[in-house]
């Protein structure tokens, strides 16, 4: 908290993001719009990972590797929903 960090994580969920256009320009598609997002701050981009079909995404959380490494890179780890 109030630290800077270079990524970000967020979660589209299919019920809220019907009304919006997807992060990656597409419409969203009822099956496909449930999708984990890795925002990259520093440069302004963004990866969008959807879920397959019966998946749902809600709050994303990230887990690192190993959260005692401080040698580790920021990203070094997986985000889930």
């Amino acid at each position: 908290m109030s630290r800077s960090h270079r990524y970000g994580y967020s979660a589209a969920a299919a019920e809220m993001s019907l009304a919006h256009q997807a992060v990656d320009g597409t419409p969203p598609d009822r099956p496909f719009a449930n999708a984990l997002i890795k925002h990259d701050l520093l440069r302004g981009t963004s990866q969008v990972h959807r879920l397959p079909a019966g998946a749902s995404a809600s709050e994303a959380v990230f887990v690192p590797s190993d959260p005692h490494d401080g040698r580790a890179a920021e990203d070094d780890g997986c985000a889930s929903a």
